[in-house]
């Protein structure tokens, strides 16, 4: 298994930096009906539903659903991995970058122990999107499905 203590134990001593870590949290409903989507061909249909604002949920196989939340489930606990090997470590949650870019920004900034500009600040919040995607919203999720990512 591949070991993420000793690679950063290498970087550490090559390139004599301590070890930052950031993670963004989103709603885990979201990213894996994205991953889903995404996984089994249904990217174009998403951009067509959130254009036109349907109220109709999308039918994806369950066993889409299931390998998705597999996948963001192993991806989760190795970033718990990476998160306990690192020096440093934070979480942004989504919807608070969303919510308050220039605030968040701020944070990040000093987390990393780096000055940054107000026209730095400007410019990074000028690019976080304006509201957060929902598309767990745009799915008829099977109940099991569901009570297993619970």
């Amino acid at each position: 298994t591949y070991n993420i203590s000793k690679t950063f134990g290498i970087l550490r001593k090559q390139l004599r930096v301590d070890i930052y870590v950031i993670r963004v949290v989103r709603n885990p409903y979201d990213n894996i009906a994205t991953d889903s989507l995404y996984k089994y061909g249904l990217k174009e249909k998403l951009k067509e539903m959130r254009s036109l604002e349907n109220t109709s949920l999308l039918q994806v196989p369950k066993t889409a659903l299931s390998g998705s939340a597999v996948e963001y489930f192993r991806l989760y606990f190795a970033s718990e991995k990476v998160k306990v090997a690192a020096d440093k470590t934070t979480d942004i949650h989504c919807s608070d970058l969303i919510d308050n870019p220039k605030e968040e920004i701020i944070k990040l900034c000093e987390f990393l122990e780096v000055q940054c500009s107000e026209d730095y600040i400007s410019k990074c919040a000028s690019h976080v999107f304006t509201e957060e995607s929902h598309t767990s919203k745009l799915i008829n999720w099977p109940p099991e499905v569901k009570e297993s990512i619970q």
